[in-house]
């Protein structure tokens, strides 16, 4: 099998039809993704790329980037694709936990790097670039506009096994280790099919695509991907244009985009033509459920999506029956089939227990440890429980066992970055000004998201004020996990005989600081 097969025969069909849309205007028909599928994939093969080499793209989102990750599993290569925005050092150390086989690089970001000072303004208006990994074992190769869009008639594609690895994305981990995922050929599949079970039948015909997955799926489905550009406000309004001119008729979204809306005040009432939100990436509650019911047409149905990473999507619940649940935790709906969820309990008394999932869209893996066992499922760190709604077995979330935040719809993890910071912070003040820092998550209702808040303990009596740390924070984590608020201690809160941070203290103790109270959601999304 070759994982790129099923994208190519979908575009096979209907070869006139739209494959894939830029909001700057740029489109692409079926026909001519295949073709230059091919030809960009016959232009990697000659320039040597060879079956199981790792990859490591570095395009813009949109069709080049999709061109790009259809041609590499054509040629049997495994496709790595890095998260921008965590930070410069954080993103290096990944590339160097990886050590690609190639890099694959745009042009016109090479020139971004060349042009001083480019990067850095692109830095400050949200934009991400990530920086150019050097490395003696990694070969670069750089695309051109011309070489994006070489066409070929055919192209054989090399036969891989359904183990093989296809696919490799970060989740998250710590700063020595952090979660590699590493996605086999069959279960990418699984994983994109289980969108479609998501759906069932709706009717789609045009999808906003907010993430490459999405687009890849779209494509698989038959959908006209629209593909978002843009951050927070801009990218929301960009997704309300494209609704408001009836272009699409579905979309899959974080809450926090339509949250930019509703408070911006930019959006009233939503067509009919969207007949189908998804939601996921974050925690989803009934007050944003039922504000976006408000504003969208009776036909819309709006469909709440609980999954991860390594797995793909685990359960759906629609927006009505979350909205009318009245009992403890998060309800996040029926799993879905073929999904198998079990519940790992303590005491065959408890009703709760550690959320334990097998499907055959499991991650193989994560890179650097031993394989994951076939017959082991993937233990989520959530605790669940189950309900009988109107003769419907759903999951119930909780509580959250990982120590995780996520903040418009990004996925953070602490202790990848705490270490690095409590260095900098040092480094640059050219002292021991703090003895150690730490992240954390506080619920911000107005925003139906977290704030992500930054403590540190105090090492010297000179202390720095509130916005040289948040400005330094900045430069070290990237945009995407820049805390919010800042605040000093002189000592940390510790629990336990070994004396270990107390981090549910440090949040209630942020809760204090920030005149909130603890309403935070209890889940853990994709």
């Amino acid at each position: 099998m070759n994982p790129a097969q099923p994208f190519i025969d979908a575009c096979m069909e209907e070869t006139d039809r739209l494959a894939i849309v830029e909001l700057g205007g740029r489109s692409i028909t079926r026909g001519q993704l295949v073709q230059r599928v091919f030809g960009l994939a016959e232009h990697l093969r000659a320039n040597g790329v060879q079956k199981g080499d790792h990859v490591l793209i570095q395009i813009p989102p949109g069709i080049d980037l999709s061109l790009a990750i259809l041609a590499v599993l054509w040629c049997g290569g495994v496709v790595v694709l890095l998260e921008g925005g965590v930070g410069d050092d954080v993103y290096l150390q990944r590339v160097q936990q990886l050590n690609p086989t190639w890099l694959l690089i745009h042009s016109k970001l090479v020139w971004i790097h060349r042009l001083w000072g480019v990067r850095s303004l692109l830095s400050k208006m949200e934009v991400d670039v990530p920086p150019f990994p050097k490395s003696d074992t990694t070969s670069t190769m750089i695309l051109s506009a011309a070489e994006l869009q070489l066409e070929q008639e055919s192209s054989d594609p090399v036969e891989l096994d359904e183990q093989d690895d296809a696919l490799i994305v970060f989740t998250g981990g710590t700063t020595n280790a952090p979660k590699c995922v590493r996605y086999g050929c069959e279960a990418l599949q699984h994983f994109l099919h289980h969108i479609h079970l998501v759906l069932g039948e709706r009717p789609i015909n045009s999808f906003l695509a907010d993430t490459p997955p999405q687009v890849l799926y779209a494509i698989k489905m038959g959908y006209t991907a629209y593909v978002n550009k843009g951050r927070k406000l801009k990218r929301a309004i960009n997704m309300l244009k494209l609704i408001e001119s009836g272009k699409i008729d579905a979309c899959f979204t974080s809450p926090y985009l339509w949250i930019e809306l509703l408070k911006s005040k930019q959006i009233t009432r939503l067509p009919d033509s969207l007949h189908t939100i998804m939601l996921g990436s974050a925690p989803v509650t009934k007050d944003f459920l039922r504000t976006l019911k408000i504003i969208t047409a009776p036909n819309t149905q709006i469909l709440c999506i609980y999954g991860m990473t390594e797995v793909g999507a685990i359960s759906v619940v629609e927006a009505t029956d979350k909205i009318n649940w009245t009992g403890n935790g998060d309800l996040v709906g029926e799993s879905l089939h073929p999904l198998t969820v079990h519940l790992k309990k303590d005491s065959t008394d408890s009703p709760m227990g550690e959320i334990v999932v097998h499907s055959p869209s499991l991650y193989t893996g994560y890179w650097g440890r031993e394989p994951r066992n076939q017959l082991d499922g993937l233990k989520t760190g959530d605790l669940g429980r189950w309900v009988t709604i109107e003769s419907k077995e759903m999951l119930v979330l909780e509580g959250r066992l990982k120590d995780m935040i996520i903040r418009n719809g990004f996925n953070i993890y602490p202790q990848t970055f705490e270490h690095q910071l409590t260095e900098h912070f040092n480094s640059k003040s050219k002292t021991t000004l703090v003895y150690q820092t730490a992240l954390i998550g506080v619920w911000n209702t107005e925003k139906s998201d977290e704030d992500v808040v930054l403590f540190v303990e105090w090492a010297a009596s000179h202390k720095k004020p509130s916005a040289w740390f948040l400005s330094e924070a900045k430069t070290v984590c990237g945009h995407q996990v820049a805390p919010d608020y800042f605040f000093g201690l002189e000592q940390f809160p510790v629990t336990g005989r070994q004396n270990k941070l107390d981090k549910k203290s440090l949040r209630h103790q942020a809760m204090d600081l920030l005149g909130r109270v603890d309403t935070l959601p209890s889940s853990s999304t994709q």
